[in-house]
């Protein structure tokens, strides 16, 4: 079974280097998920790192079907906590500004492990990010990195920006220790009304009227979880849920719809990756913090939010 897979990942590795003249690699990625289990899926994209935008033929394409809209002043006003980050001038992805107190600005910040983990351990490579209120207003902040989860299954990384972003400015998007398996339980149990899941990040695919290469936001409303996967699973999939590369260290944004009509939003996952056809998956911030460390994400996140963040 080893020999096998590892015969594949190098087929499928050939493949991607020459992806420019032969194959396009959402359709290798599509025919490997169609054929594979979920844990091959996990296995290849963490070996090859399909998710890195350098992987993909220049000029990349939205795929067919893709719903995705793009932010706008009329858009959702919480996804102006919805920023880009810069990595050293390397590479662009996506970053969430957040808070477990809607009353407070923060200055903490999270985003996905393999965006920034060029920059560790290297004082001279930069992160920046940049956020753009409803407004229009447009705050940039440098950040580094607090603590993250280490890659493969614990795909995250919290950040703290340089100087604090007034909840006036940028609204901060609240956290969730449940997983989205959780809260859509709930509204079989009639909790609350309704639950929408949205994926919101920068994706560079070149279709100028959805990512146009990262430089419009662009988010998908209609993503649904798969309900059979465990609770705790660190890493979980969405499907009907379109993102590119750009888009990771994005937010995946329950939605909750309460009996008085009230919605409240908050960010329950980060965007890790994504199969180029409507498949994505994203790390829950209700999972392990790492293979050696068994505190959930959210737990660290809390703490650094009250050492950090001021009333």
């Amino acid at each position: 079974m080893m020999l096998n897979l590892l015969f594949l990942l190098i087929l499928i590795t050939s493949g991607l280097v020459n992806a420019e003249k032969n194959v396009k690699p959402q359709a290798l990625v599509t025919s490997i998920i169609q054929s594979s289990t979920l844990e091959n899926v996990k296995g290849f994209i963490k070996t090859t790192g399909f998710r890195d935008s350098h992987l993909f033929p220049k000029g990349y394409k939205a795929r067919r079907g893709d719903d995705r809209k793009v932010r706008s002043s009329s858009s959702p006003k919480w996804m102006e906590a919805v920023g880009k980050l810069n990595v050293d001038g390397v590479k662009t992805c996506t970053l969430t500004l957040v808070e477990e107190d809607e009353d407070k600005d923060s200055r903490i910040a999270i985003t996905a492990y393999h965006c920034i983990d060029i920059v560790l351990g290297n004082k001279n490579k930069e992160l920046n990010a940049t956020f753009t209120s409803n407004s229009g207003k447009v705050i940039k902040a440098t950040a580094k990195v607090l603590n993250h989860g280490g890659g493969d299954l614990h795909d995250w990384a919290i950040l703290l920006l340089d100087k604090t972003i007034s909840k006036e400015d940028v609204r901060p998007l609240l956290i969730s220790g449940e997983s989205v398996v959780s809260l859509r339980e709930g509204v079989e149990d009639g909790d609350y009304e309704n639950l929408v899941e949205t994926a919101v990040g920068h994706s560079a695919d070149a279709t100028r009227s959805l990512g146009n290469k990262g430089k419009n936001l662009t988010y998908d409303n209609d993503c649904k979880i798969n309900m059979d996967q465990n609770n705790y699973s660190s890493s979980r999939w969405a499907k009907d849920c379109d993102i590119y590369p750009g888009a990771s260290g994005g937010a995946y944004v329950t939605s909750i719809t309460f009996d008085d009509g009230e919605t409240e939003h908050y960010i329950s996952g980060i965007i890790e990756a994504s199969s180029g056809k409507g498949l994505m998956t994203y790390v829950s911030l209700s999972s392990e913090a790492s293979r050696y460390n068994s505190t959930p994400v959210i737990d660290i996140l809390s703490n650094i939010l009250e050492d950090y963040n001021e009333y």
